[in-house]
């Protein structure tokens, strides 16, 4: 979806193609009902690579699990989907 894409560029503030937890941070710094540590949370659960960071299609499976995280009003599962070789 182009809304999903846009929210991605819009994180994704260094344009490097992944999304790390100070943007991810940055990004929802509006959003009182969300810690640093649910936004670290956050992190970990979509990171499904473990490379520290979100990268596009991580954002996506994060967006169809949290849709309310553009909102703000998401909070994490502490479950980690496991990790499908076909994106990577």
């Amino acid at each position: 979806k182009k809304e999903i894409f846009d929210t991605f560029q819009r994180f994704d503030k260094d344009k490097s193609g992944f999304i790390t937890e100070g943007e991810l941070r940055r990004a929802l710094h509006d959003h009182p009902d969300l810690s640093p540590e649910d936004i670290h949370a956050l992190v970990q659960e979509a990171d499904i690579d473990g490379d520290g960071r979100i990268n596009y299609q991580e954002f996506v499976i994060m967006m169809s699990s949290h849709p309310a995280l553009a909102k703000g009003d998401a909070k994490p599962t502490k479950k980690k989907v496991p990790y499908d070789r076909k994106f990577g």
